[in-house]
Protein backbone atom coordinates (compact mmCIF):
# COMPACT_ATOMS: atom_id res chain seq x y z
CA UNK A 1 0.00 0.00 0.00
CA UNK A 2 1.26 3.23 -1.10
CA UNK A 3 1.31 6.74 1.18
CA UNK A 4 -1.17 8.36 -1.55
CA UNK A 5 -3.68 4.99 -0.86
CA UNK A 6 -3.45 5.03 2.78
CA UNK A 7 -4.57 8.85 3.12
CA UNK A 8 -7.39 8.14 0.16
CA UNK A 9 -8.87 5.11 2.34
CA UNK A 10 -8.03 7.59 5.92
CA UNK A 11 -9.15 10.71 4.69
CA UNK A 12 -12.12 10.43 7.35
CA UNK A 13 -10.24 10.03 10.00
CA UNK A 14 -8.21 12.99 10.60
CA UNK A 15 -8.58 17.12 8.97
CA UNK A 16 -7.27 17.03 5.58
CA UNK A 17 -4.67 19.35 6.42
CA UNK A 18 -3.37 17.47 9.17
CA UNK A 19 -4.19 13.77 8.01
CA UNK A 20 -0.53 13.26 6.39
CA UNK A 21 1.41 13.99 9.81
CA UNK A 22 -1.36 12.19 11.93
CA UNK A 23 -0.62 8.74 10.07
CA UNK A 24 3.26 9.36 10.18
CA UNK A 25 2.72 10.25 14.16
CA UNK A 26 0.30 6.76 14.27
CA UNK A 27 3.04 4.92 12.03
CA UNK A 28 5.74 6.02 14.77
CA UNK A 29 4.04 5.38 17.85
CA UNK A 30 2.88 1.57 16.75
CA UNK A 31 6.48 0.89 15.25
CA UNK A 32 7.33 1.54 18.63
CA UNK A 33 5.16 -0.18 20.64
CA UNK A 34 5.39 -3.86 19.55
CA UNK A 35 6.33 -6.74 16.52
CA UNK A 36 2.89 -6.20 15.03
CA UNK A 37 3.02 -7.43 11.31
CA UNK A 38 5.02 -5.33 8.70
CA UNK A 39 7.48 -4.14 11.56
CA UNK A 40 9.58 -6.85 11.44
CA UNK A 41 11.19 -8.23 8.06
CA UNK A 42 14.15 -10.32 6.68
CA UNK A 43 17.16 -8.43 4.48
CA UNK A 44 20.41 -9.51 3.48
CA UNK A 45 23.55 -7.30 3.57
CA UNK A 46 27.15 -7.66 2.45
CA UNK A 47 29.81 -7.73 5.08
CA UNK A 48 32.97 -5.79 4.13
CA UNK A 49 35.29 -7.83 6.39
CA UNK A 50 33.16 -8.58 8.54
CA UNK A 51 31.45 -5.05 8.78
CA UNK A 52 27.94 -4.26 8.28
CA UNK A 53 25.18 -1.75 8.20
CA UNK A 54 21.51 -1.85 7.95
CA UNK A 55 19.22 0.11 5.79
CA UNK A 56 18.01 3.43 7.26
CA UNK A 57 14.63 1.92 8.04
CA UNK A 58 15.89 -0.38 10.32
CA UNK A 59 15.71 -0.22 14.16
CA UNK A 60 18.43 -3.18 15.14
CA UNK A 61 19.19 -6.53 14.10
CA UNK A 62 16.88 -9.33 16.37
CA UNK A 63 18.99 -11.86 14.93
CA UNK A 64 21.88 -12.85 12.06
CA UNK A 65 23.17 -15.76 10.06
CA UNK A 66 26.20 -16.41 7.82
CA UNK A 67 25.99 -19.68 6.21
CA UNK A 68 23.09 -20.68 7.46
CA UNK A 69 24.82 -20.52 10.74
CA UNK A 70 22.73 -18.43 13.42
CA UNK A 71 24.92 -15.74 15.43
CA UNK A 72 24.04 -14.47 18.72
CA UNK A 73 23.60 -10.40 19.67
CA UNK A 74 26.32 -9.79 22.11
CA UNK A 75 25.65 -6.82 24.62
CA UNK A 76 26.75 -3.64 23.82
CA UNK A 77 28.97 -3.20 26.73
CA UNK A 78 30.61 -7.06 26.41
CA UNK A 79 33.89 -6.19 25.65
CA UNK A 80 34.14 -3.86 29.04
CA UNK A 81 33.10 -6.84 31.97
CA UNK A 82 36.38 -7.87 32.48
CA UNK A 83 37.92 -10.61 30.91
CA UNK A 84 36.29 -10.10 28.43
CA UNK A 85 38.40 -9.13 25.80
CA UNK A 86 39.58 -11.82 23.31
CA UNK A 87 38.05 -12.58 19.89
CA UNK A 88 37.02 -15.80 21.17
CA UNK A 89 34.22 -14.35 22.92
CA UNK A 90 32.71 -13.06 19.73
CA UNK A 91 32.87 -16.16 17.61
CA UNK A 92 29.92 -16.62 17.99
CA UNK A 93 28.17 -13.50 17.84
CA UNK A 94 27.35 -9.94 16.02
CA UNK A 95 28.20 -6.77 17.49
CA UNK A 96 26.84 -3.11 17.43
CA UNK A 97 29.06 -0.65 16.42
CA UNK A 98 26.03 1.97 16.75
CA UNK A 99 25.47 5.08 14.65
CA UNK A 100 27.26 6.14 11.48
CA UNK A 101 26.62 8.79 8.21
CA UNK A 102 28.28 6.14 6.18
CA UNK A 103 27.57 2.31 5.97
CA UNK A 104 31.72 1.56 5.82
CA UNK A 105 34.97 2.48 6.43
CA UNK A 106 36.39 5.11 4.05
CA UNK A 107 39.70 3.99 2.85
CA UNK A 108 40.66 7.53 1.49
CA UNK A 109 40.92 10.48 3.26
CA UNK A 110 40.34 13.32 0.57
CA UNK A 111 37.98 13.43 -2.33
CA UNK A 112 34.29 12.72 -1.91
CA UNK A 113 31.62 13.27 -4.66
CA UNK A 114 27.60 13.91 -4.59
CA UNK A 115 26.11 12.19 -7.57
CA UNK A 116 21.69 13.05 -8.27
CA UNK A 117 21.84 16.38 -7.41
CA UNK A 118 19.68 19.27 -9.78
CA UNK A 119 19.02 22.73 -9.60
CA UNK A 120 19.45 23.82 -6.51
CA UNK A 121 19.69 21.22 -4.63
CA UNK A 122 22.85 20.58 -1.94
CA UNK A 123 24.38 18.14 0.06
CA UNK A 124 26.88 19.47 3.17
CA UNK A 125 29.23 17.28 5.01
CA UNK A 126 30.47 17.95 7.85
CA UNK A 127 33.95 16.48 9.01
CA UNK A 128 36.46 16.41 12.05
CA UNK A 129 39.68 16.94 11.62
CA UNK A 130 42.28 15.35 13.15
CA UNK A 131 42.94 17.81 16.03
CA UNK A 132 38.97 17.55 16.55
CA UNK A 133 37.61 20.43 14.85
CA UNK A 134 34.33 20.65 13.00
CA UNK A 135 34.26 21.74 9.21
CA UNK A 136 31.55 21.36 6.34
CA UNK A 137 31.49 21.40 2.39
CA UNK A 138 28.62 21.59 0.98
CA UNK A 139 28.21 20.15 -2.73
CA UNK A 140 25.83 21.59 -4.91
CA UNK A 141 25.03 20.49 -9.26
CA UNK A 142 27.01 22.93 -10.55
CA UNK A 143 30.10 21.68 -7.75
CA UNK A 144 29.48 18.08 -6.34
CA UNK A 145 33.27 17.31 -5.40
CA UNK A 146 34.73 18.41 -2.53
CA UNK A 147 37.66 17.70 -0.54
CA UNK A 148 38.38 17.13 3.16
CA UNK A 149 40.68 15.32 6.13
CA UNK A 150 39.12 13.92 8.86
CA UNK A 151 35.93 11.92 9.76
CA UNK A 152 33.23 12.16 8.79
CA UNK A 153 30.33 13.30 11.31
CA UNK A 154 27.28 13.94 9.63
CA UNK A 155 25.47 13.83 5.81
CA UNK A 156 22.54 16.55 5.19
CA UNK A 157 20.81 17.10 2.01
CA UNK A 158 17.89 19.31 1.21
CA UNK A 159 15.06 17.75 -0.70
CA UNK A 160 15.56 16.59 -3.69
CA UNK A 161 14.49 14.78 -7.07
CA UNK A 162 16.75 11.95 -7.26
CA UNK A 163 18.41 9.55 -4.52
CA UNK A 164 21.61 11.23 -4.16
CA UNK A 165 25.09 8.53 -3.61
CA UNK A 166 27.95 9.68 -1.90
CA UNK A 167 31.19 8.40 -3.00
CA UNK A 168 35.05 8.24 -1.53
CA UNK A 169 37.29 9.03 -4.24
CA UNK A 170 40.97 7.46 -4.66
CA UNK A 171 42.03 10.87 -6.19
CA UNK A 172 40.88 14.38 -7.85
CA UNK A 173 40.21 12.71 -10.86
CA UNK A 174 37.80 9.52 -9.24
CA UNK A 175 40.09 6.95 -11.04
CA UNK A 176 38.40 4.92 -8.15
CA UNK A 177 35.91 5.28 -6.10
CA UNK A 178 33.94 3.68 -3.09
CA UNK A 179 30.16 3.90 -2.41
CA UNK A 180 29.70 4.83 1.14
CA UNK A 181 26.33 6.57 1.68
CA UNK A 182 22.86 7.04 -0.43
CA UNK A 183 19.83 9.38 0.20
CA UNK A 184 16.65 8.72 -0.68
CA UNK A 185 15.06 12.25 -2.41
CA UNK A 186 12.85 12.63 1.09
CA UNK A 187 16.01 11.87 3.28
CA UNK A 188 17.37 14.88 4.41
CA UNK A 189 20.12 12.41 7.02
CA UNK A 190 22.38 9.71 6.21
CA UNK A 191 22.33 7.67 9.30
CA UNK A 192 23.77 3.65 9.39
CA UNK A 193 23.02 1.21 12.25
CA UNK A 194 26.18 -0.53 11.65
CA UNK A 195 27.54 -3.98 13.28
CA UNK A 196 30.18 -6.43 13.03
CA UNK A 197 30.69 -10.23 13.04
CA UNK A 198 34.23 -10.56 14.35
CA UNK A 199 34.73 -14.46 12.95
CA UNK A 200 34.70 -12.98 9.40
CA UNK A 201 37.33 -10.52 10.04
CA UNK A 202 40.41 -10.78 8.21
CA UNK A 203 43.85 -8.95 8.69
CA UNK A 204 45.45 -10.32 5.72
CA UNK A 205 42.03 -9.87 3.29
CA UNK A 206 40.76 -6.85 3.63
CA UNK A 207 38.45 -6.87 0.84
CA UNK A 208 36.94 -9.60 1.57
CA UNK A 209 33.09 -9.81 1.43
CA UNK A 210 30.49 -12.48 2.61
CA UNK A 211 26.22 -12.32 3.11
CA UNK A 212 24.92 -11.88 6.02
CA UNK A 213 20.93 -12.79 6.36
CA UNK A 214 19.41 -10.56 9.36
CA UNK A 215 16.11 -10.34 11.12
CA UNK A 216 15.23 -6.74 11.80
CA UNK A 217 12.96 -4.47 13.49
CA UNK A 218 11.64 -1.34 11.75
CA UNK A 219 12.07 2.45 12.94
CA UNK A 220 10.00 5.10 11.60
CA UNK A 221 10.93 6.21 8.80
CA UNK A 222 8.90 9.65 8.01
CA UNK A 223 6.57 8.98 4.92
CA UNK A 224 6.61 11.65 2.30
CA UNK A 225 5.82 11.13 -1.22
CA UNK A 226 3.21 9.32 -2.18
CA UNK A 227 4.80 6.51 -3.37
CA UNK A 228 6.41 5.88 0.01
CA UNK A 229 5.01 2.49 0.91
CA UNK A 230 2.80 1.61 4.59
CA UNK A 231 4.99 -0.36 6.61
CA UNK A 232 1.43 -0.90 8.44
CA UNK A 233 -1.30 -1.79 6.21
CA UNK A 234 -3.92 -2.72 8.43
CA UNK A 235 -6.50 -0.17 7.68
CA UNK A 236 -9.27 -0.70 10.62
CA UNK A 237 -6.37 -0.45 13.12
CA UNK A 238 -4.73 2.77 11.58
CA UNK A 239 -8.76 4.21 11.49
CA UNK A 240 -8.67 3.97 15.04
CA UNK A 241 -5.35 5.12 15.42
CA UNK A 242 -6.10 7.81 13.77
CA UNK A 243 -9.11 8.79 15.55
CA UNK A 244 -7.33 7.97 18.87
CA UNK A 245 -4.86 11.36 17.58
CA UNK A 246 -8.22 13.01 16.85
CA UNK A 247 -9.57 12.73 20.32
CA UNK A 248 -5.98 13.44 22.03
CA UNK A 249 -5.86 16.78 20.26
CA UNK A 250 -8.95 17.93 21.66
CA UNK A 251 -8.00 17.03 25.07
CA UNK A 252 -10.47 13.81 25.62
CA UNK A 253 -7.79 11.52 27.09
CA UNK A 254 -10.04 8.82 28.04
CA UNK A 255 -11.30 8.81 24.44
CA UNK A 256 -8.54 8.63 23.05
CA UNK A 257 -7.20 5.99 25.31
CA UNK A 258 -9.92 3.95 24.69
CA UNK A 259 -9.87 4.23 20.83
CA UNK A 260 -5.96 3.65 21.17
CA UNK A 261 -6.35 0.09 22.89
CA UNK A 262 -9.01 -0.92 20.46
CA UNK A 263 -6.30 -0.52 17.78
CA UNK A 264 -3.56 -2.58 19.48
CA UNK A 265 -6.43 -5.27 19.84
CA UNK A 266 -6.19 -5.82 16.32
CA UNK A 267 -3.26 -5.12 15.28
CA UNK A 268 -2.55 -7.96 18.09
CA UNK A 269 -5.57 -10.06 16.42
CA UNK A 270 -3.58 -9.45 13.22
CA UNK A 271 0.00 -10.74 14.53
CA UNK A 272 -1.59 -13.79 16.11
CA UNK A 273 -3.17 -14.78 12.52
CA UNK A 274 0.15 -14.20 11.04
CA UNK A 275 1.08 -17.56 12.72
CA UNK A 276 -1.94 -19.78 13.96
CA UNK A 277 -0.14 -22.88 14.49
CA UNK A 278 -0.10 -22.38 18.53
CA UNK A 279 3.46 -24.27 19.87
CA UNK A 280 3.09 -24.79 23.79
CA UNK A 281 6.22 -23.77 25.59
CA UNK A 282 8.52 -26.91 26.75
CA UNK A 283 10.97 -27.19 29.43
CA UNK A 284 13.94 -29.67 29.32
CA UNK A 285 14.61 -31.75 32.88
CA UNK A 286 18.17 -33.25 32.90
CA UNK A 287 17.52 -36.61 34.42
CA UNK A 288 20.33 -39.40 34.60
CA UNK A 289 22.39 -38.35 32.11
CA UNK A 290 19.29 -37.92 29.44
CA UNK A 291 16.92 -34.77 28.99
CA UNK A 292 13.10 -34.96 29.13
CA UNK A 293 10.98 -32.70 27.49
CA UNK A 294 7.64 -31.70 29.52
CA UNK A 295 5.25 -28.98 29.47
CA UNK A 296 5.43 -26.13 32.24
CA UNK A 297 3.82 -26.16 35.27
Amino acid sequence: MTFAEAKTALADHAPAAKLESRINRALERLINTAKFVGTVRKATVTAFNGAFATPRDVRSVLGARVCNVGLLPANRYFEFIPGRYCIEDYSSMYRDLGHSPIFRDRVYTQYYKATGLTGSESVTVTYRNANGTLGRETLTAGSPQGEISGEIVRIAKTLTTNPILINDLSDEDGTVSMLIAVLNPGQTESDYRRYTVDSLVSTTDLDQEHSVELLCKLKHVELVTNTDLMPITNLSGLALALDSLQAESVHDYGLSEAQWQRALRIFNEEQASEFPIAVPPVRLVWTAGRPLIRAPH
